[in-house]
């Protein structure tokens, strides 16, 4: 499973922060949260379905863009 995420931040370049996500599937949009943080300079975040968080296992950010990994599932949101 590999989704988009478009962060568009124009007043701050940081990922920081709480997001508001959708997944678009054949059975109608799935809605989520994202939270990412910066903590003593390592990146990690975690992704919520109502109630219900998962951790990332891993935050990578490279110019632009950010790559979210769930090792639980194989996938990453790009």
């Amino acid at each position: 499973m590999i989704a988009v995420l478009a962060v568009l931040a124009l007043a701050t370049p940081s990922p920081a922060g709480s997001w508001r996500s959708v997944l678009d599937l054949a059975g109608g949009p799935l809605r989520f949260a994202v939270t990412i943080e910066q903590s003593r300079g390592a990146w990690r975040g975690r992704l919520c379905n109502a109630a219900v968080c998962e951790t990332f296992s891993a935050v990578r950010l490279s110019g632009d863009t950010i790559v979210l990994e769930l090792a639980d599932y194989n996938a990453s949101i790009t």
